[in-house]
Formats: structure tokens, C-alpha cells, sequence
């Protein structure tokens, strides 16, 4: 199955380069009301996303969106499109448990960040015909607030020790129904202020709640996960309606470079739509 993402000719170039998707950061994202706090906890901040649609065909107002004036791609991608890491033995850092070997799209070496923590990404995208926290669709909503507000909720245990539930699976799950005719899905990561594996694992607890309920930033912005060589082999690349013939010179150079595999194909609303 492949997923479609619209992009400029340079973000394809990095993607290619590098052989990674960047995550941004929830407040990075065009939808001003992803970043609303209903719960007064930024919990955005710690969700890092990727947007994408199963749609195949073509979108006009994505086009527009997205590709640069005129001067962009659409990528297809195998929806198993990131690389897989082996975490086991003497490679698992000490304070994650575990049984046997896991396979997680997050490298080992990401582990060890001293100031965040992404955690490990499972390699389910559908799990029982059910969206997962790494992929899913996202929901069109009359108000987003009410469908996040009970996702952080924090309970006294004694007079000076609380607990704190984060259901992270409905943070950038929902958006307006003015969204719609994106019918987006989307890659998500959370991504810790702190690091567990350099943490007492008595008062981890303490520290997770501490960090949340205070909204400690994470240090970063954006997260890039590695693509399967495969993958990109079989990337689809769309040009854009209105692509010029040096555009199409700059793909062929790059498939040529990085993905000798990839296709690559006119647009079918090309002699359709004049994009302005």
C-alpha cells in the first residue's frame, strides 16, 4: 500500500540525501488550533508528526498547499517505508525492559539523548483494524478541545504526591472539519523532556509528572527517521501540473543519485488545471 505526501523539489531532494522523513513538531504545522492547550498542559510540544493521505488521486487544493508555486512533487511511498532497528541484548539501554529482540523504527543510538527521549516506535502501523499511536487517520471534528481536553489528567495520591495519565493517542489524532478535503493520515512520535534511561528508576514517575505538569519544553523542533532503501527504490514521484522541463531534469538527476528504482510520472491534471 502507498501513502502520498506533496512536497517542493528541495524537501525531496533532503529526502532523499538524507534517506529520512522529517517529524515536526505539532506547533509547526499549518493548523493553528493544534497547538490549543485545553487541558492548560502543552502536551503539542511532545507530539512530533508526519502528514500524509491514502487518497491516490490527485488534490488541487493539496497542490496548492504544498508544492512550492508550482514547483513541486508528490511522492508515493510504501506506508512500511522507515528502517528498522534491532534492540536487544547488549544493545538495550538499562531501564527499558524487555523480552527476546524488538524490532522499533527509533535507532539504539537515539536512546541515549541526555535532555529527550523518543520513544521507540513499534513497527504496527494497524493493529486489530485499529489506528496506532505511530500512524493513524485523523478525525474531522466540530471542536477539537472537547475531543482533547481529558488527555492529560493528573490525580492526587496524598497531600503531596500526585499520578498523571497522558493519553497521547488523542493528541494530534483530531482536526476542524474545515481540514477535511485533506483526508490526512499521519506518522506520529512522542517525544519526552527527559530522559529515563538517566533517571533514578525509584522517582521516574516523579520526574515524568514534574516535567508534563510543568510543560518542560523538549529541545528540539523536528526529528528525522531513515528510510528502507526499498522504499525508496519504489518511491512514486508526481510532478507537479505545471512542471517545467528543467524540473523534471532536477527529479531524473536525483532518482539517478539516490533512488535509481523510482518512478516517475507526469501529473494527471496536467493540460487540466493551470495552477496560478
Amino acid at each position: 500500500m502507498k501513502i502520498f505526501h506533496y512536497t517542493t523539489l528541495d524537501s525531496l531532494a533532503m529526502i532523499m540525501s538524507s534517506r529520512s522523513i522529517k517529524f515536526n513538531r505539532l506547533d509547526k504545522v499549518d493548523d493553528l488550533e493544534e497547538r490549543t492547550e485545553p487541558s492548560k498542559v502543552k502536551l503539542w510540544q511532545y507530539l512530533f508528526v508526519s502528514c500524509w493521505t491514502e487518497n491516490p488521486e490527485e488534490s488541487i487544493p493539496l497542490w496548492r498547499m504544498y508544492s512550492g508555486n508550482a514547483h513541486g512533487v508528490r511522492i508515493g511511498m510504501d506506508i512500511d517505508m522507515f528502517e528498522d532497528n534491532i534492540v536487544g541484548g547488549n544493545n538495550v539501554p538499562v531501564n527499558i525492559s524487555h523480552e527476546g529482540l524488538l524490532v522499533r523504527k527509533i535507532p539504539v543510538q537515539d536512546f541515549f539523548r541526555k535532555d529527550y527521549f523518543v520513544l521507540p516506535a513499534a513497527v504496527r502501523y494497524i493493529e486489530r483494524g485499529k489506528d496506532t499511536l505511530f500512524y493513524c487517520h485523523v478525525d474531522y471534528v466540530d471542536d477539537v478541545n472537547e475531543k482533547t481536553k481529558d488527555a492529560y489528567q493528573l490525580t492526587k495520591t496524598d497531600a503531596i504526591h500526585a499520578s498523571s495519565h497522558i493519553s497521547f493517542g488523542e493528541i494530534g489524532k483530531y482536526k476542524n472539519k474545515r481540514w477535511a478535503f485533506q483526508e490526512e493520515t499521519r506518522f506520529r512520535l512522542v517525544v519526552m523532556p527527559f530522559n529515563p534511561i538517566f533517571c533514578n528508576p525509584d522517582i521516574v514517575s516523579t520526574i515524568a509528572v514534574n516535567a508534563f505538569h510543568q510543560s518542560k519544553p523538549v529541545p528540539i523542533s523536528e526529528y528525522f527517521l531513515k528510510l528502507r532503501t526499498e522504499a525508496l527504490n519504489n518511491m512514486e514521484i508526481t510532478l507537479h501540473p505545471n512542471a517545467t522541463a528543467s524540473d523534471r531534469v532536477i527529479v531524473d538527476a536525483l532518482c539517478a543519485k539516490y533512488a535509481q528504482g523510482a518512478t516517475i510520472k507526469e501529473s494527471e491534471l496536467r493540460d487540466r488545471v493551470v495552477m496560478k
